[in-house]
């Protein structure tokens, strides 16, 4: 691994971990510290095996104790650390981090994420309806910021699940033929990222219901 790469492990063992610590050790900036400690943390999560997102969280926990100053950087840990735990099945625990990350982003709006989408897909997949309001508050606040098309999807999928719940078919037959239309896009729009934030998966259950609602 070049020098250029010592936060992108997508490995943990004892020589990784030495060696991003003490190139951590030498950054110079606070900033820094903390922007390589969620970039590595991203490249753990992302291989997707349970010790990796394991050692991704403690991490991210590293970044929020250690520097709670740098606030560019606090709503996408959180958001992070909630793709983590959902990732894990610790569903309670991925809802907290993305309120965590939605209450950061309130707090700190220069630095936005997608974690609406994610909070949204989780919910009404989860079929919390005790949270179907905070779910429509937070895309109403932030839906602005959907790109690709993944993104769009699930927070239009919420939109459409949530409206269905208050028998609201007319927007909920719109929402789900938007939903359908990101699922089925194969360009992000972008030019030079044309396969980026792609849908790569659709739940069965959730895509059944999406397809009933729009046929409705």
């Amino acid at each position: 691994m070049s020098t250029k790469e010592w936060f992108r492990h997508t490995a943990w063992s004892l020589a990784d971990r030495e060696d991003f610590f003490a190139h951590l050790k030498r950054s110079r900036t606070r900033y820094h510290k903390a922007q390589y400690l969620r970039i590595q943390a991203s490249h753990l999560a992302e291989v997707g095996l349970e010790p990796l997102i394991r050692a991704a969280l403690e991490l991210l926990d590293q970044l929020l104790t250690q520097y709670p100053e740098e606030t560019s950087q606090l709503a996408s840990a959180y958001y992070q650390r909630g793709d983590c735990f959902a990732n894990l099945g610790e569903h309670d625990a991925a809802i907290e981090a993305y309120q965590k990350a939605l209450e950061t982003q309130r707090a700190h709006p220069h630095s936005l994420t997608p974690v609406h989408s994610a909070f949204a897909e989780l919910v009404v997949t989860l079929n919390r309806r005790e949270l179907f309001p905070e779910v429509l508050k937070a895309l109403d606040e932030f839906g602005h910021v959907d790109a690709f098309p993944i993104d769009i999807y699930r927070s239009e999928a919420a939109r459409a699940l949530i409206a269905a719940d208050a028998r609201d078919l007319t927007a909920a037959r719109a929402h789900a033929a938007r939903a359908l239309a990101a699922a089925a896009a194969t360009e992000s729009g972008f030019r030079f990222h044309k396969k980026l934030g792609l849908v790569g998966f659709v739940d069965p259950k959730i895509g059944d219901r999406l397809r009933a609602l729009s046929a409705a």
